[in-house]
């Protein structure tokens, strides 16, 4: 039976999701983080404190521009785009994270408990200063048996394209040794990076490259990444293995999703595997004309766009 319960945290109001033995925590006013899933009394994320900055902690919802832009600027169709937020350059992680979003939807009943919420992108709004689009994002959270499904539609509002990439960006706790700890990805591309994290358009085939191969079980002692990877197929599972604790994450999504960004930093007690629909810097990719392999998706007017990541717990066998 699902159940869902409405409270405070840290003055921000959050919203729970329970079914059978998991619970995952929601602020829809800091973008629809989802910060806390916790599988019986087993907390999965990373420290959560609701008053660090926004892109530190939980699974901030990247969009338009997942991670980074070059300068913070793009440009599509020969209209340069500034992507900035009450009047501050936006370098990182996109428009999302810190916007307070609307709950359009939410309850339970015997196979699940869901939370949907709304942004619209319409001038005059922070939002539509940054990325002047006219569109709505709609945010849709429903947990079941099977584990947490993040769906997400986009609605094309305006009388023009609509360009842009989704993401989530989940921190995982370091439950255990780094030693003990495995991920595997079915991904066989990495973008090269420039000094700034920014990919050059070139591609590593990581056979050549076993430093960076994760289609095998890795440990996290063994890596030390952030990258952008690419070749996901529609029918992946990313796995992440805790051998001590017993359990096994799984992580797959819709066919849209062919990226993601591994980060395994040493000095901290989380990691990231996130999966995107576009590589870093893709508008700037697509405009350089790297279209076919950026992954940024291209809405006509009146069109919508819709997808998922689904995210499971295992005991291992």
């Amino acid at each position: 039976m699902g159940k869902i319960t409405h409270g405070t945290r840290q003055g921000y109001d959050i919203v729970t999701l329970e079914h059978l033995n998991q619970r995952v925590s929601i602020a829809p006013q800091l973008g629809g983080n989802w910060f806390s899933w916790q599988l019986g009394e087993l907390e999965l994320r990373g420290p959560a404190p609701l008053d660090a900055p926004r892109d530190t902690f939980g699974t901030p919802v990247l969009f338009p521009t997942p991670n980074r832009v070059r300068a913070c600027t793009y440009t599509f169709q020969g209209r340069e785009i500034h992507q900035q937020k009450n009047g501050a350059p936006r370098f990182l992680h996109g428009l999302i994270l810190d916007e307070p979003l609307h709950i359009a939807d939410s309850g339970a009943d015997d196979t699940q408990a869901y939370l949907t919420l709304q942004a619209d992108f319409m001038p005059g709004t922070a939002l539509y200063e940054g990325f002047p689009f006219p569109c709505a994002l709609k945010l849709h959270y429903s947990l079941c048996k099977l584990g947490l499904e993040i769906s997400y539609t986009v609605e094309n509002k305006g009388e023009g394209q609509l360009p842009f990439g989704f993401g989530l960006h989940p921190y995982f706790a370091k439950l255990e040794d780094e030693a003990t700890t495995y991920l595997r990805a079915p991904v066989t591309q990495v973008y090269q990076n420039d000094a700034t994290l920014l990919p050059t358009g070139d591609m590593l085939d990581v056979q050549d490259h076993p430093e960076l191969d994760l289609r095998r079980w890795r440990d996290l002692a063994g890596l030390d990444l952030d990258y952008v990877y690419r070749g996901v197929p529609a029918d992946a599972v990313t796995a992440i293995r805790y051998e001590k604790t017993g359990i096994t994450i799984e992580l797959s999504a819709s066919p849209e999703f062919s990226h993601l960004v591994v980060y395994t930093p040493k000095d901290l007690p989380v990691f990231a595997i996130e999966n995107q629909s576009c590589c870093t810097d893709a508008h700037n990719m697509y405009a350089k004309g790297h279209a076919d392999t950026c992954g940024l998706i291209v809405l006509e007017p009146g069109q919508t766009h819709r997808g998922y990541v689904r995210f499971g717990v295992n005991e291992n066998q």
